[in-house]
């Protein structure tokens, strides 16, 4: 199921959307839909839990050494974001659907 498509339509964000309210409906139907200064807890925890795209690239602004292996500078990167949205060292109990996590934006990962 392809996530990014261009200007065409996203089949795989719309199941993801369809996954969470049929599957989490219980835990959604608690929790207002607004957007409180253009960040709502609800849509970054659904974007967190279920990313609409599960890579994209990047380039090194500077040489960079991660784990005895040097990326240098100008070189493409690809996070995968699955592997940092799901992880313990940034997300507590990172498999709960918690949209309370995003009352107080850290930055933990940036």
């Amino acid at each position: 199921m392809p996530f990014g498509s261009g200007v065409h339509a996203c089949p795989g964000n719309e199941l993801a959307k369809l996954q969470i309210l049929i599957f989490l409906h219980h835990l959604v139907s608690k929790f207002r839909w607004e957007v409180v200064g253009g960040e709502g807890g609800v849509i970054l925890e659904s974007l967190r839990m279920a990313s609409i795209i599960p890579f994209t690239f990047r380039e090194a602004v500077d040489d960079v050494e991660y784990k005895g292996y040097l990326i240098p500078k100008g070189w493409k990167v690809m996070p995968l974001f699955r592997n940092i949205h799901h992880n313990p060292k940034y997300f507590s109990n990172p498999e709960v659907f918690d949209p309370s996590r995003f009352e107080v934006i850290t930055n933990k990962i940036t």
